[in-house]
């Protein structure tokens, strides 16, 4: 699938591109094919994903006869998704919106996640955004919901990652300010509300705020004050998975080149 978004980037250009594949390791014992399935579940930068995703991920880097029997029944195993996952049931599925993006951080999707416990540095809600295209999601704690922290915080994002043509959000008051209409009008940004009546059309986004709230259940303390500590790992995790929409990891469409998200 690589190799395939290579060819459809450098399809017109006159560019040469070789590939070399780096080789899948095979684990020789028991031990080291626990060990593998460890990292690449339990970790605090795997989330204790579904089989779907701890599968993709494995698979990127090691092969044995009946991997996929060994990761389910490792995952069914798995205390502490029987005690987080048991409750859930499927949602009813947000309508999909074509992107019409043409490159990444052209659209950003932004949302606020919370009130959630205050923790011990003062935190209460998650500033979420993310990238149409790529799917891509950056998040930050912050104290507030206010205008002022949330203007602070995009024009943080816009450093990084450089001056959208167009956001989505909804029409909170913490959203339709007039330090947002300013900091809008200064970048000459495009802000478009999701419909009240349809708030489904933030979908992507929306699923990633599940996904998120699911990875902190398996690591944040019993009093959940420490949940902001986990929040850069969260992201890091859910950049590095496959994504159901694009089929690729948004690290891996963001950077298109191999990049490293396990410890060598």
């Amino acid at each position: 699938m690589f190799n395939e978004l290579i060819d459809f980037l450098f399809s017109k250009t006159n560019i040469t591109i070789t590939l070399v594949n780096k080789p899948r390791i095979k684990p020789t014992s028991k031990e080291q094919i626990k060990g593998i399935l460890k990292e690449n579940h339990e970790s605090t930068i795997s989330g204790h994903s579904g089989f779907s995703r701890t599968y993709k991920r494995i698979k990127e880097n090691y092969k044995w006869s009946n991997m996929k029997r060994d990761i389910k029944n490792f995952i069914k195993a798995c205390i502490s998704c029987q005690i987080n996952k048991r409750n859930n049931k499927p949602g009813k599925a947000p309508m999909e919106i074509t992107t019409t993006s043409e490159r990444p951080f052209q659209r950003i999707a932004l949302d606020i996640v919370g009130p959630l416990p205050l923790t011990e540095l003062g935190n209460k809600f998650i500033l979420t955004m993310q990238d149409d295209l790529t799917k891509y999601s950056y998040a930050c704690c912050i104290p507030n919901h206010e205008a002022k922290t949330i203007a602070d915080e995009f024009l943080k994002f816009i450093t990084l990652f450089g001056i959208p043509e167009t956001i989505l959000s909804d029409n909170g008051t913490d959203f339709t300010s007039n330090v947002i209409k300013e900091l809008n009008k200064l970048f000459k940004i495009k802000h478009i509300f999701a419909s009240p009546y349809h708030p489904q059309t933030n979908g992507s986004l929306e699923r990633s705020h599940h996904t998120l709230k699911e990875y902190l259940k398996h690591y944040i303390n019993e009093s959940q004050t420490n949940w902001d500590e986990y929040i850069p790992l969260a992201m890091f995790c859910y950049n590095s998975h496959y994504h159901k929409t694009t089929n690729y990891m948004p690290f891996e469409l963001l950077l298109v080149e191999n990049w490293n998200y396990l410890p060598h």
